[in-house]
């Protein structure tokens, strides 16, 4: 009678690993953006209202904000296996509905199925990443792909079609099997904890639905979330280790990173719809010159971030506070409102909210139980997204 070991496959090389999950995440950043300068082409194409047409992009950022916390929920319960054929199946779903929808509601159930999908990749990404430089690749990557998203759209539009350029999130689907391999080699694969929190997940995704909405309909929106935020409140009394863990809420280095997390992306978005019109303001420049200032000025910032995180030794206190006092000193240039250092504030501002998005992770998981590490960072990274919806409106408010 012989024994047969069954061993783990060797670990990937380190900086393939690396890539695999930038990968596996960025294409999201690039369909998020990608409509920005579609959507007159839309509205033409499929015959509806501007108004109605703007809807195709809050559809992904409503279904991204959703499925955030509900993927870590998801890896936790299941594993890494079931989130990786679930979202891809997602994306693969929704970008062939956007490549053969006939009306806009369609598209924007694709989009729908794209956002959910691709933030559930870009989650599994961040989670399964175990360091600060390999996080920061991943959001210095998205920073970077995200600022071309337009661009890439507009191009992709011109030369084939629009639908094209709104189905860029199924390129994600080509790091799946790369990444499967990486999550067996950490012994992560089907690693399952504890059971899936249904009526607490339903709960929070109607909180965070009223929150990504409040920008756009206010008053329906606020009551929803008042009415959400209370039944949030009594599903975490009644089950305090479900969908919410009450452990990772009472911890304070989770509450502090969390907090910061969304004021430098609130800050970043906000800044980045103001530049346009304080370039206009301090130094007369045209739309075209602008929006090529932007996105050199949003690259450059994308790899400076790439640069600190990967290859700084600096001490967790300081890979923090670095980017804090960027993202501080980046809103007083703004507010100095000067012609001299007008491109360090979309640079400044997507340095500090890619490089403290990595950093602020780190401590918010770590200090958190172990079964819970993966949902701290769902939350983390719910925080950054929302950012995402209040910054526009933050910036509305400022030029008002």
């Amino acid at each position: 009678m012989t024994t047969q070991l069954i061993t783990a496959p060797a670990p990937p090389n380190p900086s393939s690993r690396r890539w695999s999950l930038v990968l596996l995440a960025s294409p999201t950043a690039l369909a998020a953006n990608s409509p920005v300068l579609l959507f007159d082409r839309l509205s033409s194409s499929l015959e509806e209202p501007l108004p109605l047409v703007v809807w195709v992009a809050i559809a992904f950022g409503l279904a991204a904000a959703v499925a955030t916390p509900v993927t870590s929920a998801v890896l936790r319960r299941y594993g890494v296996t079931t989130v990786l054929v679930g979202c891809g199946a997602l994306v693969g779903a929704g970008s062939l509905l956007v490549v053969l929808a006939p009306s806009l509601a369609v598209l924007a159930c694709g989009r729908l199925a794209q956002g959910a999908g691709g933030a559930g990749l870009f989650t599994l990404a961040m989670t399964l990443a175990d360091s600060t430089r390999v996080r920061g690749s991943i959001t210095a990557a998205n920073g970077a792909i995200g600022a071309a998203g337009p661009l890439v759209g507009e191009l992709l539009s011109t030369a084939v079609s629009w639908r094209l350029a709104l189905s860029v999130s199924a390129v994600s689907l080509v790091a799946i099997p790369r990444v499967r391999h990486i999550a067996v080699s950490q012994m992560v694969a089907d690693r399952r904890t504890g059971t899936f929190d249904g009526i607490g997940a339903a709960a929070f995704a109607f909180l965070v639905t009223a929150l990504v909405l409040l920008p756009h309909i206010p008053a329906h929106a606020g009551v929803m979330a008042v009415l959400a935020l209370i039944a949030v409140a009594i599903r975490i009394r009644v089950r305090p280790h479900g969908f919410v863990p009450l452990a990772v809420l009472r911890n304070g280095a989770f509450l502090t990173s969390s907090f910061l997390v969304l004021t430098l992306s609130t800050s970043y978005f906000a800044l980045l719809y103001l530049f346009p019109r304080l370039a206009s303001r301090c130094c007369g420049w045209e739309d075209g010159r602008v929006g090529f200032a932007q996105l050199a000025a949003l690259l450059a910032g994308s790899l400076a971030a790439w640069c600190w995180t990967s290859w700084s030794r600096a001490s967790q206190r300081v890979a923090i506070a670095v980017p804090v006092l960027a993202g501080g000193l980046t809103v007083a240039l703004a507010l100095a409102n000067t012609s001299g250092a007008l491109l360090l504030v979309p640079a400044g501002a997507v340095f500090a909210a890619t490089s403290g998005l990595a950093a602020l992770i780190s401590p918010a998981t770590e200090s958190a139980p172990t079964q819970d590490r993966s949902t701290a960072t769902g939350l983390v990274m719910l925080a950054y997204l929302l950012g995402g919806a209040f910054g526009p409106n933050l910036a509305s408010a400022v030029l008002n």
